[in-house]
């Protein structure tokens, strides 16, 4: 350990985490035992093993086909809108079943605003006039956009399909480590695929606790690192 002097104090032990492409560093600052006012200081370093590298190529290929699939949605929303329909205005999610449904029709060559409106589903029916208003420029979608709008709704199934199999992948990868991830899934505001992509990030230590003479560093500390989320300390820390 080497003693630093870091001013203002503001918490007795902290940690940061450097996740990089080719490894993770963990720096951990506890009071030094010789002087209270400064602190020890010790990096350790993790550095995936061939098994977490292969994984980690799926979830980096999942988040990138994730994103695209997000700017084809958005490719979508913006062709409809030079056409002068706004439902994305409307409808809480354009590509939800209502969304999709809608759309689909106006490919197939319908242009009643009163009849694509009727289409709408479960809640979007309390919102059947908003709907038909915001579909009074549905005249104006040319058959040269209907086919536009039919290639970026194909290539958004192709990327939806592409990552549905994908995951399936990494269930398997990530089968030996499920303890692992249901405790990365445990934490507020996360899911599956964010405990998925923790813990092929970070490896084993998401579900270890890293002992070293200046203490110990709990996994959640690790995960929250990755995730470009604020770090949590306490006295045990």
């Amino acid at each position: 350990m080497e003693e630093v002097t870091d001013e203002p104090l503001y918490r007795d032990r902290v940690c940061g985490i450097d996740i990089g492409k080719a490894g993770m560093a963990a720096t951990i600052r506890v009071p030094s035992d010789k002087d209270p006012s400064r602190r020890a200081q010790e990096t350790r370093s993790f550095v995936a093993t061939p098994e977490f590298r292969v994984i980690r190529l799926h979830t980096r290929y999942r988040r990138e086909l994730t994103e695209e699939r997000t700017r084809e949605k958005q490719r979508a929303e913006k062709l409809l809108e030079s056409a002068a329909i706004k439902i994305s205005s409307v409808l809480t999610g354009l590509h939800g079943v209502t969304g999709r449904d809608i759309m689909d029709h106006l490919i197939a060559g319908q242009r009643d605003p009163k009849v694509l409106a009727q289409l709408a589903r479960a809640r979007a029916r309390r919102k059947i006039s908003q709907l038909e208003e915001a579909q009074e420029g549905a005249e104006f979608l040319t058959p040269a956009h209907a086919a536009l709008l039919a290639a970026m709704l194909a290539r958004i199934d192709r990327l939806t399909a592409d990552i549905e199999d994908l995951t399936a992948v990494i269930e398997q990868l990530l089968a030996p480590y499920e303890e692992q991830l249901q405790q990365a899934e445990s934490m507020p505001g996360w899911g599956r695929r964010a405990a998925q992509d923790a813990v092929a990030e970070t490896g084993v230590l998401t579900s270890l606790t890293i002992g070293c003479p200046a203490g110990l560093i709990n996994a959640d500390l690790l995960i929250h690192g990755w995730r470009g989320l604020i770090l949590r300390t306490s006295p045990g820390v």
